[in-house]
C-alpha cells in the first residue's frame, strides 16, 4: 500500500479495523499523522470548514488521536516526508522542515521502520521519480537505504523514538 497525504490516515483506519492476513509493506507519502499547522491556521475559516468538512477538523495538531485509526504502527512502515514548498504562505506558518502542507515532524509515527526525508513538495510527491524509486525499494527490500548512500532516519534515530 502506498497512500499519499490523508490517504495514509484512511489506510491507518482500514488496517486498524480490517488487517489483511497477508499485509505487505506500507509506504506513506506526506501523511499528516499528527495533523497540520495549515489546518490549525484555517480551522475557523468557513470556506475551509465547508470544503474539508469534519475531516479538515481532524487535521488540527494536538488533537487526541482517533481510536479507530490506532496510534502505533505494528507493521512494516516506511514514511517519506518532503522539505520543499510551492506555497510560501503556508510554509511560513508551519514548523520547519515541511513540504508546504505537512511538517516532517508530523509525518513520523511510533513503530515506523524508517523515514526518508527528500527535497520534494507535498502536492507533487507521488509524481517525483526519486520518491517513486524509494517507494519501490522499500516495498521490495523493507528499506529506503542503498549500500552507496547515507542511511535514512530509522525509528530508533527519530527524536520521539519512532
Amino acid at each position: 500500500m502506498v497512500p499519499h497525504s490523508m490517504g495514509g490516515l484512511i489506510t491507518r483506519s482500514f488496517l486498524h479495523r480490517h488487517r489483511p492476513k497477508t499485509l505487505g509493506r506500507v509506504v506513506m507519502l506526506g501523511t499528516p499523522n499528527h495533523g497540520s499547522e495549515v489546518a490549525d491556521f484555517l480551522a475557523r475559516n468557513a470556506a475551509y470548514r465547508w470544503f474539508y468538512g469534519p475531516a479538515g477538523q481532524e487535521l488540527i495538531t494536538g488533537r487526541v488521536p482517533l481510536p479507530e485509526i490506532g496510534d502505533i504502527c505494528d507493521y512494516e512502515l516506511g514514511i517519506i516526508a518532503g522539505t520543499r514548498t510551492i506555497d510560501p504562505v503556508s510554509s511560513m506558518i508551519m514548523r520547519r522542515p515541511n513540504d508546504g502542507k505537512v511538517s516532517v515532524e508530523s509525518t513520523r509515527m511510533a513503530g515506523m521502520k524508517e523515514q526518508l526525508i527528500l527535497p520534494v513538495s507535498h502536492t507533487f510527491m507521488p509524481q517525483n521519480p526519486v520518491v517513486q524509486a524509494a517507494v519501490i525499494r522499500f516495498l521490495q527490500t523493507g528499506s529506503f537505504h542503498q549500500i552507496d548512500e547515507p542511511s535514512p532516519i530509522s525509528a530508533a534515530d527519530a527524536p520521539d523514538g519512532g
